[in-house]
């Protein structure tokens, strides 16, 4: 699994509570081995790993985690500090003020509605983007969805 994204498959469902919480959960249906990609802004130290919800130590490979000899109906989860960071960026010669939850963009500063350039669209002016206060949130809002996996692929003609 290379990213801690919400998703189904004939092998794994995923659940993301990124970027609410540093929290990943894996439900295991057909997979032996699992390996999970740690984000380069999660020190791999302060990462907590369960297995049937009794404490791991999966062995590291590089920024992965490896978690083998699973059995279908595991639940693999993974914990870690989400913290807020903020970068500075200039674009088109002004400086902006950009605030992260892990790497997902929850504000930009300033916000002001006269910025223009001639990239900007009239969208781009209207409607400030990335006013994501509901992801300072410490509690990730939850929603049962119907998730559907085909039985197979289908193949690509041409």
């Amino acid at each position: 699994m290379n990213l801690l994204l919400n998703r189904a498959s004939a092998w794994m469902d995923i659940d993301s509570y990124i970027p609410y919480q540093g929290k990943v959960a894996l439900h295991n249906k057909t997979a032996r081995t699992a390996l999970v990609r740690i984000p380069s802004w999660v020190r791999l130290d302060e990462v907590r790993s369960f297995v049937r919800e009794n404490s791991a130590d999966p062995p590291p490979s590089g920024r992965y985690l490896v978690f083998p000899e699973l059995k279908p109906g595991d639940e693999v989860r993974i914990e870690f500090p989400l913290r807020e960071h903020e970068d500075e960026y200039t674009i088109h010669g002004r400086k902006f003020l950009v605030s992260f939850r892990g790497s997902t963009v929850i504000d930009i500063q300033p916000r002001d509605t006269g910025f223009s350039s001639p990239h900007a669209t009239r969208i781009t002016t209207l409607y400030p983007i990335y006013q994501r206060e509901r992801f300072r949130s410490d509690r990730a809002p939850m929603r049962t969805v119907a998730r559907f996996v085909p039985d197979g692929l289908i193949p690509l003609t041409y």
